[in-house]
């Protein structure tokens, strides 16, 4: 179970994706791809849309005894679920702050 969490933790944008610093004329040393926010953004909606499905499918079931099973299976799923929406978001953020710091900066403007 540790192992998940780590491997899940991993890929996650709060560890991986790094914004631009606040101080100004310093070198831009910041994540400007999308990549890791757009992968948690897939994760997250696919475990939240399993977790529903198994709600869903439980909920069609008239064995009384598949509740607890399924509370078990789509609560945590959805759980992680959002938490990887979550970290899309604020991956996402910091790489708009990013790009914006980089236009900004002269440095990293084309040179005609």
């Amino acid at each position: 179970m540790k192992a998940l969490a780590i491997t899940l933790l991993a890929a996650c944008s709060f560890a991986t994706v790094k914004g631009p610093r606040s101080t100004p004329g310093r070198y831009l040393e910041c994540t400007s791809s999308r990549a890791v926010p757009i992968a948690d953004l897939v994760a997250g909606s696919a475990f939240v849309a399993g977790g529903l499905a198994v709600a869903y499918w439980d909920r069609r079931d008239d064995d009384p005894s598949t509740g607890t099973k399924t509370l078990a299976i789509s609560l945590p799923s959805i759980a992680v679920g959002v938490a990887f929406l979550v970290a899309s978001q604020y991956g996402a953020s910091r790489v708009t702050r990013c790009q914006a710091a980089r236009a900004a900066d002269r440095r990293w403007q084309p040179t005609p």
